[in-house]
């Protein structure tokens, strides 16, 4: 089985598929555009352009842990909730489009630092596994992406390298965030097919940084 998907839940699958589902054979993981840490991912989308990628993030993260949904049910608003309600039964493409600039305390009786404060721990759960992955990984981020810091993947990286994960990681210099998803689909689905038909991944890590993943650079 190969995966490729979302940051959150493709790095979930890479690293709890050993004691999760072993009897499941992932011979191959594909991610890109991911965020860690995320709390601090989250506070830079409030009150910014991008803003509307929070209520269609927080109401998947909210259904995972019952004690983030505690404590946004106890410091939402009636906005709030209804923010929350509505973020949750649309795409992320009208979210973004629809909410620019939103800020969160607008929709909370405490500021939303202090909020991601008290769940620091639930947040932090969400932050990369420092346990590497056993499954081959083809990761790619945009170095100057304008929602994501690349110095956390690069750093996650640079863990799962030290401890022997095989990884394929690559750095694109000309794209941003929604570019590098269409830029990147041919390398990382072409990756995928690759270890679907068995075809080796060279043993230990290495790092490439390309002028764009659209001109063949994987």
């Amino acid at each position: 089985m190969g995966y490729s998907g979302g940051s959150y839940g493709t790095s979930w699958a890479a690293q709890v598929h050993p004691t999760y589902a072993p009897e499941i054979r992932l011979v191959g993981v594909a991610m890109g555009g991911w965020t860690t840490p995320v709390g601090r991912y989250l506070e830079s989308l409030d009150g910014g352009p991008f803003a509307g990628f929070l209520p269609s993030i927080l109401p998947g993260m909210l259904r995972a842990d019952p004690h983030l949904a505690a404590a946004f049910d106890r410091s939402l608003t009636p906005a709030g909730h209804a923010l929350i309600a509505a973020g949750d039964s649309k795409c992320m493409t009208p979210n973004v489009a629809q909410h620019a600039f939103l800020r969160m305390d607008d929709y909370l009786t405490i500021s939303f630092g202090q909020l991601l404060e008290q769940v620091h721990t639930s947040i932090d759960a969400l932050d990369f596994d420092p346990v590497a992955s056993t499954a081959p990984l083809f990761l790619y981020s945009a170095v100057h992406d304008e929602i994501i810091d690349i110095a956390g993947p690069d750093k996650a990286v640079a863990q799962w390298c030290a401890d022997g994960a095989p990884i394929t990681y690559t750095r694109d210099q000309l794209s941003e965030h929604v570019s590098l998803a269409i830029s990147a689909t041919p390398a990382a689905l072409g990756w995928i097919d690759d270890r679907l038909a068995g075809h080796t991944v060279p043993d230990g890590c290495s790092t490439r940084t390309v002028q764009s993943m659209a001109l063949g650079g994987a």
